[in-house]
């Protein structure tokens, strides 16, 4: 079995491997070893979807983000509340890529009796990204810390960015230097929005207008920034987000045309 994703089906969190060549591991552990790894053949079919040990309860659970080592995950669920939208941040962590996730904890300091969601934790583990409905609709908050030992600290608005209409979907590249988020305002239609950072924090925002064809949602990057993927109804879903797009950033350094 090779390499595993991360996935939300059915309000849990799953995994699903990549290219089986030769698995090795127990089909009915969610343990990867790194004899697994190698093996992966990308060219061959996601299989073996399995609920990530550890983290699920039975209520509902999205939104994970790791740590560069993959020892540490962020998610949102709304336990606490059952049947709601009132979501929360939890933590898990393990010691080993090797092993399943330990109990979740709830991240206290992120946590309100409002709805906080979409976690993106920056590559360096010292600040998380997410939105919540805690002061004017849904706004982009952030939370850090000094190591990556510590507690995050109190979130602060990212008022530079928030509007009156609804801002979510918070992503922070690789090299943290871009914000790509979502924008849905009264009219509806939600559209991708690209901020970046500065010496008083992040500013120049842009909407990503090569992607706002129709809803265009919950961007994600890859590692080298040269890929984005996201939601869309571009290419006619009845009005459902059911497509997921990517598109390759052109020469001149604007993304191109988005392919399902």
């Amino acid at each position: 079995m090779g390499n595993l994703c991360w996935v939300t089906i059915g309000g849990s969190l799953a995994m699903i491997a990549c290219g089986s060549v030769d698995s090795v591991s127990d089909a009915n552990s969610d343990v990867m070893t790194d004899a697994d790894a190698h093996v992966c053949d990308p060219t061959k079919p996601f299989a073996d979807v399995r609920q990530l040990g550890g983290v699920n309860s039975s209520d509902d659970e999205g939104s994970p983000t790791f740590s560069a080592d993959e020892l540490t995950i962020y998610y949102f669920s709304n336990r606490q509340s059952p049947g709601t939208p009132d979501f929360d941040a939890y933590v898990a962590t393990r010691a080993t890529r090797d092993e399943s996730f330990g109990l979740p904890a709830p991240v206290a300091a992120v946590n309100t009796s409002m709805d906080e969601r979409g976690g993106s934790l920056a590559a360096d583990g010292l600040s998380l990204f997410f939105y919540s409905l805690r002061l004017n609709g849904y706004d982009l908050y952030v939370s850090s810390r000094t190591n990556i030992a510590a507690s995050f600290g109190a979130p602060t608005s990212l008022s530079t960015l928030n509007t009156n209409d609804y801002d979510q979907d918070p992503f922070i590249t690789a090299d943290s230097q871009f914000l790509y988020f979502t924008r849905t305002p009264s009219t509806g239609v939600s559209a991708i929005y690209r901020a970046s950072t500065g010496p008083t924090g992040f500013g120049n925002v842009v909407a990503v207008t090569e992607l706002n064809s129709g809803n265009a949602t919950s961007p994600v990057l890859s590692a080298d920034g040269m890929i984005i993927y996201f939601s869309s109804d571009r290419l006619g879903s009845a009005g459902s987000l059911a497509w997921i797009s990517r598109v390759g950033r052109q020469p001149n350094g604007l993304e191109g045309d988005a392919r399902r």
